[in-house]
């Protein structure tokens, strides 16, 4: 029974979908106010003979997040999510249902309050499922990694889930080498395998920052592994992320879609070189025309999309989220770019920066300068009562150094 009702809560694709997805929505809501039928969800969750169809029903009306009532059924029925985890005989490697147990968490966590949340990470802390979650990283199945990525990209974004990730010794290497491995392969995809890995190397570069956020020796260890002669395949992961959104229009929403992985690519960017300059590797960087070119190509596109050339601001959740990314993509290229074209350590390794920035055109570096000018001024404004939160990069209005 928990099978059928779980497919009439997902619309089936039908030449009709318009219809078919107001049928699902209705019939997501009309199970999530079936007290006794939800009783039934939770029960059989906690067992194994009827585990699978009732983690399917709890995902289907987790596919209507928007509606409230299907979300908090699910989520109630979730709880902890030591049922998702324990039940149907428990989560292992092999289990032929980890994606969709997978799916279902990482819904619930970005979907309950703070102390429901903090219940899962105790739940995964306790029963050693970050470390199940840092082998699933390598899986053969691309699902399995995607969705696993994408779990702890929502559990790094919350500090008291984020501890228990972090808390991993092996967490830092696990997500630096999905992201290695997909930014190794993904140039010679196909389109549509080019965007899978894409996505897949935001999830795992979004949660390796949100891992050096509060530690700087997190940050270290990234970029030790960024500079290291294996870590060519994260430097080509973060400058394709630097690169792909410079393509399209910043008021166009089909591009803006890459900002996520583009503040997250310019984060790691800020680290890498930052890193590099204390090391006295900083010349190798520098040389690698390509990344200095992305990320001056980023900026431009970024101070574009703060000025807005006069269009209209649109207002909203999601609006505002997106010049949150684009500041902190503005401030951190900023400061890459900054050490990137610093000649105090290699002039010709500078010069050699310099110049792959002035080979994009004629105007090339006027129109760097002018966006580096625009965007130290907007990340500035940002922040009118902690103007000495911003670097000496972002400051200065001639963050290139030319």
């Amino acid at each position: 029974m928990l099978g059928v009702l779980s497919s009439a809560s997902k619309a089936d694709g039908s030449e009709d979908s318009v219809a078919a997805a107001a049928a699902a929505a209705a019939a997501a809501e009309r199970i999530a106010e079936d007290e006794a039928l939800m009783q039934v969800v939770r029960r059989h969750l906690a067992g194994s003979q009827v585990f699978e169809p009732a983690l399917r029903l709890v995902k289907a009306l987790l596919s209507h997040l928007s509606r409230r009532c299907p979300r908090e059924a699910a989520v109630a029925a979730l709880g902890d999510g030591s049922r998702v985890l324990l039940g149907g005989n428990g989560v292992r490697l092999d289990d032929p249902r980890l994606n969709d147990r997978l799916y279902v968490l990482a819904l619930l966590v970005a979907a309950c309050g703070d102390e429901q949340r903090a219940a899962v990470a105790a739940v995964i802390a306790e029963h050693g499922i970050v470390t199940l979650l840092l082998k699933a990283l390598s899986h053969q199945d691309f699902a399995v990694r995607a969705n696993t990525a994408a779990l702890l990209v929502v559990l790094c974004s919350f500090p008291i889930s984020c501890a228990a990730v972090s808390a991993h010794p092996a967490a830092l290497a696990a997500l630096s080498s999905l992201l290695r491995a997909a930014g190794a392969v993904a140039g010679k995809m196909d389109a549509d395998e080019a965007r899978e890995l894409d996505v897949l190397a935001t999830d795992a570069l979004q949660a390796i920052c949100f891992l050096m956020a509060p530690s700087a020796a997190a940050g270290d260890a990234f970029a030790a592994m960024a500079l290291a002669p294996t870590g060519y395949g994260i430097l080509d992961a973060v400058e394709r992320l630097l690169t792909t959104p410079a393509a399209g229009d910043p008021a166009d929403v089909s591009a803006r879609r890459y900002l996520r992985g583009l503040a997250a690519a310019a984060t790691a960017l800020s680290a890498i070189t930052r890193a590099a300059a204390e090391r006295g590797r900083l010349a190798a960087l520098q040389t690698r025309g390509p990344l200095v070119v992305a990320a001056g190509k980023a900026l431009v596109w970024v101070a574009d999309g703060l000025r807005g050339d006069g269009r209209p601001r649109e207002g909203g959740e999601l609006a505002e989220r997106d010049e949150r990314w684009m500041l902190q993509a503005a401030e951190k290229l900023l400061e890459a770019l900054h050490d990137l074209t610093d000649a105090t350590a290699d002039g010709s390794a500078a010069a050699a920066a310099l110049e792959a920035l002035g080979d994009c055109g004629p105007e090339a570096m006027g129109i760097f300068g002018e966006a580096a000018v625009y965007a130290s001024g907007a990340v500035i404004a940002a922040l009118p009562n902690d103007g000495d939160a911003c670097s000496a990069a972002v400051v200065q209005s001639g963050a290139l150094h030319v």
